[in-house]
């Protein structure tokens, strides 16, 4: 194959697969979107039953509609947090200077009550730089992460230790943990939409599974990496990547 066909087979590829993410995104959120109306009809249906007919149900039947009303509850989450992962992309602004410092204050403004609620404590060990970035999107990194800290916590009192430290061309931004941790194998696993370790935390209302994805298709939109380091019983480290030059495209 000649350079000349070889330049042409590659934009065509390019092409197809800028396509095919476009037809992911709004399948995404049309599926979101369809499914939101009928959910929520159910969903007040059901409150309406239980409060027209409080007291002249038996606790069996009660118990009924409180599971199918959660299911709903339950469905509408995953839906939304489809919906802010198909976005990621489609929605993202445009990158430009950023100083991480006031990033990463904005994010810890937002958890007050999830870190007050918790007893969680949050030791940050060196200042932020300023990097090429889309800011909004990398305050969502800061705030999946620590929130997942907080949800997955031991029964001591929960420490969540920040670092940076610049790397190659860019930054590596840690957030660790001292909770339960988990298997070596699992690191890559957490990433995955909707996957959640442990079956036992699945009605802790800790969320659905969602928002280690959403950091990483973040972090892969800044051309970046992000990955887990964990054994059980000793924690787990979540790190990421950024590059900090302006070469950096918008994709």
């Amino acid at each position: 194959m000649t350079e000349c066909a070889e330049s042409q087979e590659i934009l065509r590829l390019s092409d197809e697969l800028k396509q095919a993410r476009r037809e992911i995104e709004q399948f995404a959120s049309i599926v979101s979107h369809d499914l939101q109306e009928p959910l929520l009809a159910i969903t007040g249906y059901l409150d309406l039953v239980k409060m027209q007919y409080a007291g002249r149900l038996d606790p069996e039947a009660h118990e009924w509609i409180n599971f199918a009303s959660q299911g709903s509850r339950h469905l509408k989450s995953l839906l939304d947090d489809l919906l802010d992962y198909s976005r990621i992309i489609s929605r993202g602004a445009p990158f430009k200077a950023a100083a991480l410092n006031t990033v990463f204050k904005r994010a810890i403004a937002s958890l007050q009550s999830v870190l007050q609620n918790s007893g969680a404590a949050i030791v940050i060990k060196e200042n932020f730089p300023e990097i090429i970035c889309d800011e909004n999107q990398i305050e969502q990194v800061f705030k999946n992460l620590i929130e997942n800290a907080v949800t997955f916590r031991g029964p001591q009192k929960t420490l969540i230790h920040i670092e940076v430290k610049p790397d190659d061309g860019g930054w590596v931004f840690s957030v660790k943990d001292n909770g339960p941790g988990f298997e070596a194998q699992y690191a890559s696993e957490v990433f995955k939409l909707f996957r959640r370790l442990g079956p036992a935390l699945k009605e802790d209302g800790g969320g659905n599974g969602a928002g280690l994805a959403i950091c990483k298709k973040i972090i892969d939109r800044h051309q970046g990496r992000i990955w887990a380091e964990s054994e059980p019983g000793k924690g787990a480290v979540f790190s990421f990547f950024l590059p900090s030059g302006d070469g950096l495209k918008t994709s």
